[in-house]
């Protein structure tokens, strides 16, 4: 892999965790890891009467890190703005920088505009990597990419491209939690057997391994051998898009 690519990958990285508050996309600039104090997110959750599933499916993270958060065992996220727009407080009140819910301590760094930028909607399959209800598949976050990194992958018009978030344990380890996942929704057709796709499958959410089988059915795959498979038959199956590129970070 070139320089330029490891590169690339880092600003991607670096630019799609960098979400601000309210589900707008930040620019290259704004902090990427923030400390979340224990008991603000405790007193965050009590106030908005959420459990920690709950917090966990509406900010796009695993229910192990929201749980590693409150008890401490993690000092901080790169999902700060996702985890204080889903308790409707601010990031400043979860880093301990302010006393009130709702006042504003983070200071965002704007860059220049850069034209060579590109916002991608994101695929809501945070539930998880083995199913999620598809009731609504897209989310408020945007998160800006390169238009030249994002020609290493794919020549597909970026507004049919979307990224998700792995969540999940069923694709590993081709697919690890919070990986970035680069989504062609321009294909929409299996012509290649064992190709990772998101598609839904009986109104459920999926990012899957997929090849035909010998009675016009469709396997669905996980990557990780104590996931069980299906076989998909006459119309179960949607395919959303497929996954053109994994991202991350090492």
């Amino acid at each position: 892999m070139s320089a330029t690519m490891v590169e690339g990958m880092k600003s991607t990285l670096a630019n799609v965790n960098s979400q601000s508050h309210m589900g707008q996309s930040c620019n290259f600039g704004c902090r990427v890891l923030a400390m979340i104090r224990p008991d603000r997110l405790q007193a965050a959750l009590e106030r908005r009467d959420m459990s920690q599933s709950s917090l966990a499916r509406a900010a796009g993270i695993s229910a192990n890190m929201v749980n590693k958060l409150i008890n401490g065992r993690a000092k901080s996220s790169s999902h700060i703005y996702e985890i204080a727009t889903a308790l409707d407080v601010s990031p400043a009140y979860l880093s301990g920088e302010v006393e009130d819910f709702g006042e504003t301590g983070v200071t965002r760094i704007i860059a220049p505009v850069d034209h060579d930028l590109v916002e991608l909607p994101e695929l809501d399959l945070a539930f998880g990597m083995g199913a999620t209800f598809m009731d609504m598949p897209v989310t408020a976050q945007r998160a800006q990419f390169s238009r030249r990194w994002l020609q290493n992958f794919t020549t597909t018009s970026p507004d049919k491209l979307y990224f998700a978030r792995g969540a999940g344990d069923s694709m590993m380890p081709t697919i690890l939690d919070c990986d970035i996942l680069l989504i062609d929704t321009s294909e929409t057709t299996m012509r290649v057997a064992d190709q990772i796709w998101a598609l839904s499958y009986c109104g459920l959410g999926m990012i899957k391994r997929l090849r035909y089988t010998k009675d016009a059915g469709v396997r669905i795959m996980s990557d990780n051998p104590h996931v069980r498979e299906d076989v998909a038959y006459d119309g179960e199956l949607h395919l959303l898009g497929r996954v053109v590129a994994i991202v991350r970070k090492i």
